[in-house]
């Protein structure tokens, strides 16, 4: 049994996640630490988020197309149930 994936481009696209994730959050502390001049940087932070969308995305595409679960399951389970739900609405629109 192996523990460590064949396909190594997960651990690439999760450290460019939590680049992301680590620029969101250091952007969002300096938004609330000083909300003067709000709205260019509300329009980065969103630009943040929207990029961690399309990462997140290309990260369930990726697993659709390479994982193959052991268990015998419906075909398109795993997509299916996730693109299903609905999209929450963002946090940012509330401090508009």
């Amino acid at each position: 049994m192996r523990l460590i994936p064949r396909e190594s481009k997960f651990f690439r696209m999760f450290s460019e996640v939590s680049q992301n994730l680590t620029q969101g959050t250091r952007l969002l502390h300096d938004i609330l630490k000083n909300p003067a001049n709000m709205e260019p940087r509300l329009d980065q932070l969103q630009a943040i988020e929207h990029r961690g969308d399309e990462m997140t995305h290309g990260i369930i595409t990726a697993l659709n197309q390479t994982f193959i679960t052991p268990f015998s399951t419906p075909p398109g389970c795993v997509s299916g149930c996730i693109k299903s739900r609905p999209r929450p609405q963002s946090p940012l629109n509330w401090l508009q």
